[in-house]
């Protein structure tokens, strides 16, 4: 029932609870994107005069340590050496601002799609970067929602539409061309990139290391596993540790074990429709 579930992961839409400002019993929101604020103050207060002091109770004036000189050997002698004050150790703290190299030196061509992530950017990579350099190549993210999901069986957790997830907390952002990135975690300020899925959009298309791009044919690969069964036109297989969507072009796939009269297509006559790798949500019941 594997592939069914994966079909009524992509056919439901998932009631996505937000993180933030919500409690655990669901609701959804957009999440509001991540940024550093580094603020600095310049005080407008003009120097204070620093005025010698004559006791050692008033050796300090306006913040400034005042070093005391000894008193003249001669009594006669009026003059007073002025006193030389001590140096601060104290700087003004350097502001930091976020790199922007990375994203600008980031093409397409880059984000080349794996079973250990999505081009630099590797299963693990804190969210936040991942979204804001894709940002900075693709655009605003078309969606970007949360959720939170409650603990099921099997060591999974489940929200309350029956879809399960590897993380109790989890956020889901698309982009135009079709992708989406998925993360998650046990804490809501560690979220990181835990998979990603790919299906048709708008721009140019992603591809993997092999070259395989969606709207493709399997043709001749080599080392791809079919899924027997499918849902009429549509079936499921795997090809370098990647899971794929296919749409044959040569008559529907067996709808069960016991369909004994129907082939499964070649894999000649499959299309790639679309491709996912790592820990992605997926429906507890099965749908075709």
């Amino acid at each position: 029932m594997t592939q069914r579930r994966r079909f009524a992961a992509r056919r439901f839409g998932i009631a996505l609870a937000a993180i933030f400002g919500v409690s655990c019993a669901g609701g959804t929101s957009e999440l509001a994107s991540d940024s550093l604020v580094i603020v600095t103050s310049e005080s407008s207060r003009a120097p204070t005069e620093v005025v010698p002091a004559t006791t050692e109770a008033d050796s300090t004036t306006a913040g400034v340590m005042v070093e005391q000189s000894p008193a003249s050997a001669n009594p006669g002698d009026a003059s007073t050496p002025e006193p030389a004050p001590v140096a601060s150790d104290t700087t003004e703290p350097a502001v930091v601002e976020p790199s922007t190299d990375a994203a600008a030196e980031l093409t397409i061509a880059d984000l080349v799609l794996s079973d250990r992530g999505i081009g630099p950017f590797e299963f693990g990579t804190p969210i936040v970067r991942v979204i804001d350099d894709l940002t900075g190549l693709l655009g605003s993210p078309m969606s970007d929602m949360v959720a939170i999901y409650s603990s099921g069986d099997a060591g999974r957790f489940v929200d309350e539409d029956g879809f399960a997830f590897d993380h109790p907390y989890g956020r889901q952002t698309c982009f135009a061309i079709g992708l989406c990135v998925e993360s998650g975690a046990f804490d809501t300020a560690d979220l990181r990139l835990v998979g990603w899925n790919l299906t048709d959009g708008d721009g140019e298309g992603l591809a993997t290391a092999a070259g395989l791009r969606l709207g493709e044919s399997l043709g001749d690969s080599t080392g791809v596993a079919i899924d027997p069964v499918g849902c009429s036109v549509f079936g499921t297989g795997r090809l370098g540790g990647l899971e794929l969507e296919l749409l044959s072009t040569d008559g529907p796939f067996p709808s069960d074990a016991e369909d004994v009269a129907t082939p499964t297509p070649p894999a000649a006559a499959l299309i790639v429709v679309g491709m996912s790798a790592g820990s992605l949500r997926s429906a507890t019941f099965a749908s075709c």
